[in-house]
């Protein structure tokens, strides 16, 4: 997903950009982050055929005034996502002329952010893994996997709901199959899902409470791994202020 943030501010434009940043690594999704400190710039690389898939619009952005470059930008057949954002409510009704999927005022608390990033995300399909059982396919979310666990020829695949799906493959096939950074295969019978993990002795404690275990000769390098995604995730997602 490529993003573009637009506003005469470059404090606001690097803070906005790196809560998106946050914003969609927390959900796993992949996104460029295309940074503007003025509105000509950005109608430039839209002319010159940049896609971009939703635009941050700062009212207030340098050279063309912000409400007339999201006009622009339509006239111009820009037919994605555009969210203004501005220090005041003043132009809000202005969103409905360009077809704004939403208004975002600098000083807005976390939650209202979030809401308006579900809006831009909502057709940008979250990573999942395919289980064929018989004569149907269920997709499950990488984001509800806890963990996989091996015993003899088969695995089975906890999830956040409580169901468990047993599949009759390797575990080592499996891992290859889901290759996403969240998975740690810490012992040769568990995968598991890093954000569930709560803390790590000996073995790694989950937020529900289970258990899982760690291969010994590795306990130094999976903690290691864990407290290095740990730092990752905090250096994202963090609340906007």
């Amino acid at each position: 997903m490529n993003i573009a943030v637009c506003d005469n501010n470059s404090d606001y434009v690097g803070k906005m950009s790196d809560y998106l940043k946050g914003y969609f690594y927390d959900k796993s999704l992949s996104v460029n982050i295309y940074r503007f400190n003025d509105s000509d710039s950005l109608l430039y690389d839209v002319e010159d055929g940049v896609c971009f898939d939703a635009v941050f619009l700062g009212i207030e952005s340098a050279g063309t005034v912000g409400i007339e470059t999201a006009y622009r930008l339509r006239e111009i057949n820009f037919g994605n996502k555009i969210i203004l954002v501005s220090s005041t409510a003043a132009f809000a009704v202005d969103g409905y002329g360009v077809g704004a999927v939403g208004y975002l005022l600098k000083s807005c608390k976390d939650d209202l952010i979030r809401s308006v990033l579900d809006r831009v995300s909502d057709t940008v399909e979250s990573p999942a893994y395919l289980i064929r059982q018989r004569s149907h396919v269920i997709k499950l979310k990488l984001k509800d996997i806890i963990y996989i666990e091996s015993n003899n020829s088969k695995c089975t695949v906890h999830t956040s709901d409580g169901e468990e799906y047993v599949l009759y493959k390797s575990l080592s096939d499996i891992e290859s199959e889901i290759s996403d950074e969240r998975f740690l295969r810490c012992h040769r019978s568990f995968l598991v899902n890093m954000n569930y993990i709560e803390s790590v002795d000996s073995e790694f404690v989950l937020k529900n409470g289970g258990r899982i275990m760690i291969r010994r000769k590795s306990l130094k390098e999976m903690k290691s791994r864990f407290m290095d995604f740990v730092t990752q995730r905090k250096k994202f997602c963090k609340d906007f202020d």
